[in-house]
């Protein structure tokens, strides 16, 4: 099975050249519901970690991706899988 990440993008972009979702949606008549793709930072977290990914979540890349794959032992999955779920919700 291939890679599974969960990325989770910030509503508000710590960097004023990079437009908002809602102002790039707004310019092509459209809403949008995800980050610009000019985004230049991204921070891999991993999933068995919450204090991980809440530090992960309050700093300012642009994006979180959350690895459930790479950066967790096998015998931790399942714990992971769960852990990210409640973080997200």
């Amino acid at each position: 099975m291939g890679a599974v990440r969960l990325a989770l993008c910030r509503d508000d972009s710590p960097h004023p050249s990079i437009p908002s979702p809602e102002e790039e949606g707004k310019k092509q008549g459209r809403k949008m519901h995800h980050q610009p793709s000019t985004a230049r930072s991204w921070l891999f977290a991993p999933g068995d970690s919450e204090k991980k990914m809440t530090k992960a979540m309050e700093g300012t890349a642009d994006i979180v991706l959350i690895d459930l794959e790479d950066a967790v032992a096998t015998e931790n999955k399942p714990l992971a899988r769960t852990m990210v779920h409640d973080f997200i919700k």
